[in-house]
């Protein structure tokens, strides 16, 4: 049932990775090389560093826009990033805020079945970043099924509506609506509840919101990107500064 949401997670993580193979704003084969270090790689990466007034000399960016495609990291791909990062600094790794979107993100999932998720737009501020996943309609009926039986629900089949799920089990079909209540994603089926997925307090995001068309599900999410990035392993922040790793 993790891998419901693990696109939050994941959508974080390579904004983190950013903010330690980006940030020092090294440019051509160096900064491709960092980057496959830390485990993102991709095609046709494209950074765009806007240095005003002291910046040059303080290590300090206004912003830091990176594009980029088929881009890989662990646990998943997304085939197409654009993201900005504000107020960023080389010398401590921070950044005031992020706003971007990922588009066409396929994450590990069960069974070798991957979560895939067409759109992942981020917003905000870095520690509270909004995460609004966009699940089209086939994915997120395999995935509310997935989670279903793995919360020990029986069901055969889910068809998204307007706002309500349709559910069918045993050859009966019953209205079901998704909620978010304690920052818990819960079933409402036939008068009964169920907890699908529920954050351990320790996790560095929350649900917000979950709405449901026939086209798609919406998950809200907040997201502390800056928490992320600051527990990032060693190995990435080692590979963003290839001169703490060097030797003599």
């Amino acid at each position: 049932m993790a891998s419901f949401l693990r696109f939050a997670a994941f959508a974080a993580l390579v904004v983190a990775l950013l903010v330690f193979v980006a940030l020092p704003l090294i440019g051509g084969p160096i900064l491709g090389a960092m980057v496959r270090n830390a485990g993102f790689t991709g095609d046709h990466l494209h950074v765009d560093v806007n240095v005003i007034g002291g910046g040059i000399f303080s290590g300090r960016a206004e912003s830091l826009h990176l594009q980029a495609r088929n881009v890989a990291v662990p646990h998943g791909v997304v085939g197409d990033v654009d993201l900005t990062l504000l107020d960023v600094s080389a010398v401590d790794h921070s950044f005031s805020a992020v706003r971007g979107t990922l588009h066409d993100v396929k994450v590990s999932g069960p069974n070798g079945i991957p979560v895939i998720v067409d759109t992942v737009d981020l917003d905000g501020p870095a520690a509270m970043t909004q995460a609004r996943g966009t699940i089209s309609a086939p994915n997120a009926e395999r995935l509310v099924t997935e989670a279903a039986a793995a919360a020990g629900v029986s069901v055969d089949s889910v068809k998204l509506g307007q706002g309500d799920l349709k559910v069918s089990s045993g050859g009966t079909t019953t209205n079901a609506r998704l909620r978010v209540a304690g920052r818990a994603l819960i079933l409402d089926q036939g008068g009964s509840s169920t907890v699908l997925l529920q954050p351990a307090p320790s996790e560095h995001w929350h649900l917000e919101n979950v709405s449901i068309t026939p086209g798609s599900i919406q998950v809200d999410l907040e997201v502390d990107v800056r928490a992320l990035a600051a527990n990032l392993p060693s190995g990435a922040r080692a590979a963003s500064n290839p001169a703490a790793s060097s030797t003599p």
